[in-house]
């Protein structure tokens, strides 16, 4: 038995159960979108991204001091509230915020691209083509 003639009796189901109103209709809404957010995992990548994109964008304000200038009092030292990654002999997080900044524009190009391959993928199942 074919996965598309299982997919057309589920559907054709469905349309029986429809127009016979058995089947009540869903609140009007974007069905993606609510998926979307009952999925926990989605939610926290979401955030976790978000955070990611402020930090890049904002980055010249969120570092403090240069990410290059070698603090000869500070190599190697445990994560504290002025060096929250710690140090080697520079702010490893102030050298990572200014790598985000510097390299946004490489960051969106990989997440359009991310997206765009995802969705790309998602319409050929949903047209019903094998991928």
């Amino acid at each position: 038995m074919s996965k598309q003639s299982r997919l057309n009796r589920k559907f054709d189901r469905i349309k029986r159960l429809e127009e016979s109103g058995e089947l009540k209709r869903r609140k009007q809404g974007n069905r993606a979108l609510r998926k979307l957010l009952n999925n926990r995992l989605a939610i926290v990548g979401g955030a976790i991204f978000l955070v990611i994109l402020i930090s890049c964008i904002f980055a010249p304000f969120l570092a403090s001091h240069s990410p290059t200038a070698v603090d000869m009092k500070a190599i190697l030292k445990m994560p504290s509230g002025n060096h929250p990654f710690g140090t080697d002999k520079r702010c490893i997080c102030q050298s990572i915020v200014r790598r985000t900044y510097v390299h946004r524009y490489r960051l969106w190009k990989r997440a359009w691209l991310c997206c765009h391959w995802s969705f790309g993928r998602m319409l050929q199942r949903l047209q019903g083509r094998e991928v």
